[in-house]
């Protein structure tokens, strides 16, 4: 091994430096190992790691808080954020610096989320994941990707693996907000014009049709999710007599087909 190769590789397995630096140093080594040699500027980064990775021979580093990163490490390994932000702390602490307050209230919020207790709890949250509730949850989904931006990266995660449990968090905050939790109560509340109803519109109703029918006919009630949180917000499709294609609706759109009802008031 020539002495250049002896000093990157000292280099790379040199614990005072960051992950970071180690990382870099790697790719210096890649680089020689194919190359053979380095440029000016690759030796003058070696030169300068190497300075560095003396200099931390010197520093005092916060062994307590050095160990309490490394535990925390090894827990958070499936997140790359949290992964990430640990390894950042980590560098830190290895040069010597001290944490700001708010990258200690950060790491406290972290330990907590990854505590025993906390991973417990998470997983009896996933044990007792039943059907209506992924059914719940899909629904919530659903109604979000109509009315975004809310959610995008759960809403993917859901659309994307058809066995994701989320989060007690993410429960909680997409599913059972007041207005995911009113789109549930319209699409799984009775249909009040069960399919087969003779029904017309009501002169408040959103819907555009060119027809002159004066009824129509309830061919679907319920079966797609509401698009809004708003009281009789059940869709329904309703076939007018005389046309052959049918028209959503909204049950708050519908009422009663009446004959003796005004023209105006009917389709």
């Amino acid at each position: 091994m020539t002495q250049l190769a002896q000093k990157l590789q000292s280099v790379v397995q040199n614990p005072l430096l960051s992950q970071r630096d180690r990382e870099f140093a790697r790719s210096l080594e890649k680089y020689y190992e194919k190359n053979r040699k380095l440029s000016t500027g690759r030796r003058r980064c070696l030169a300068q790691l190497e300075a560095r990775a003396e200099s931390l021979k010197s520093v005092n580093v916060d062994r307590k808080t050095l160990d309490r990163l490394n535990r925390l490490a090894a827990k958070v390994e499936s997140n790359a954020w949290a992964t990430d932000f640990v390894t950042s702390l980590t560098d830190r602490i290895g040069y010597g610096r001290e944490l700001t307050p708010a990258q200690i209230n950060r790491l406290g919020q972290i330990e907590e989320e990854y505590s025993d207790a906390a991973v417990e709890k998470k997983a009896k949250f996933a044990r007792e994941f039943s059907p209506e509730m992924r059914a719940r949850m899909n629904v919530a989904a659903e109604y979000y990707v109509n009315n975004p931006p809310y959610y995008g990266d759960l809403i993917k995660q859901i659309g994307d693996d058809e066995d994701f449990i989320p989060s007690e968090k993410q429960w909680r905050s997409m599913v059972e907000n007041k207005y995911a939790s009113k789109v549930w109560e319209n699409y799984t509340s009775p249909p009040k014009y069960p399919v087969g109803t003779c029904v017309q519109l009501r002169k408040s109703s959103r819907v555009l049709f060119c027809h002159q029918s004066k009824m129509g006919f309830v061919v679907e009630a319920g079966q797609k999710v509401p698009v809004t949180s708003a009281k009789g917000g059940k869709i329904y499709l309703i076939l007018p007599v005389g046309e052959i294609t049918p028209i959503y609706c909204e049950e708050r759109d519908l009422k009663l087909y009446r004959k003796k009802k005004k023209e105006e008031d009917i389709f």
